[in-house]
C-alpha cells in the first residue's frame, strides 16, 4: 500500500531544505526515478519564483543606489536654489522629490515581494520534496518487489542447475560404463556400429593404461 502525504509530511516535519531546483543531487534522483515530466510544474514554479526573488534583490539594490543619488543632488539643489531665485534649481528639486516618492513606492513594493516570496518557496518546496519523496518511494517498493522475485528465481534456477549438472554426470558415467562394458564384452567391432563416439575417448584412455 503507498504512503500517504500525512507519513510524507511527519517524516519532513522539521525538515528545511534549500529550494529543491538549486540541489545538483537533486536534479539527478529526479533523472533516476524518471520523475522529470511528474514534478515539471512544481520545478517550473520554483524556478520562477527563485527568478523573481532574485529580480527583486537586484531592483531593490538598484533603488536604495538610485535613492541615495537623488538625496545628495536635493542637498545640493536645496543649497543653489534656497533663495527661491534660480526657478530652474526649484524645479530639478520638485523632479527628484517626485522621482525619490516613485523609488520609496517601488521600493516597498519589492520589500513586500521579498517577505512574501520565501513562504511561497518554502511551500513549493515543500510540495517538491513530497512528490519526490512519494514518486522514489513506490520506485523503491516496486523495485523490492521485482528484486524479490528474480532472487527466488534464481535461488530456484541455481538449485535446478544443480540437480541438472548432478544428473548429467550420473548419466555421463551410465553410458560410458554401458560402452566400456560392451567393448569388453562384444568387442570394438560389434560396438563401432554403434554411433557412440561420444565415449571412444574414454575407452582409449583406459586401453592407454592397461598397456
Amino acid at each position: 500500500m503507498a504512503k500517504s502525504d500525512e507519513e510524507f509530511r511527519h517524516a519532513l516535519s522539521g525538515r528545511k531544505l534549500p529550494p529543491l531546483t538549486l540541489d545538483h543531487q537533486w536534479h539527478q534522483l529526479v533523472v533516476s526515478i524518471g520523475a522529470e515530466k511528474k514534478i515539471h510544474t512544481l520545478s517550473a514554479e520554483q524556478t520562477e519564483l527563485l527568478k523573481q526573488q532574485a529580480g527583486a534583490a537586484n531592483e531593490l539594490k538598484k533603488l536604495k543606489k538610485l535613492k541615495k543619488r537623488l538625496m545628495d543632488e536635493i542637498v545640493t539643489l536645496a543649497e543653489t536654489g534656497c533663495d527661491g531665485t534660480d526657478k530652474k534649481a526649484e524645479k530639478k528639486l520638485d523632479e527628484h522629490k517626485a522621482l525619490i516618492e516613485e523609488c520609496n513606492r517601488k521600493i516597498d513594493e519589492c520589500e513586500d515581494l521579498l517577505i512574501s516570496l520565501p513562504g511561497e518557496l518554502d511551500e513549493v518546496n515543500r510540495k517538491l520534496m513530497l512528490k519526490t519523496m512519494e514518486i522514489s518511494y513506490d520506485l523503491l517498493k516496486k523495485n523490492g518487489q521485482e528484486i524479490e522475485t528474480l532472487t527466488e528465481w534464481i535461488d530456484s534456477t541455481r538449485e535446478e542447475l544443480k540437480e541438472k549438472l548432478v544428473r548429467r554426470q550420473e548419466m555421463q558415467g551410465t553410458s560410458q560404463n554401458i560402452y566400456t562394458y560392451m567393448h569388453n564384452v562384444f568387442g570394438p567391432e560389434v560396438v563401432d556400429i554403434f554411433d557412440l563416439q561420444n565415449f571412444k575417448p574414454v575407452i582409449k584412455e583406459q586401453e592407454e593404461k592397461k598397456s
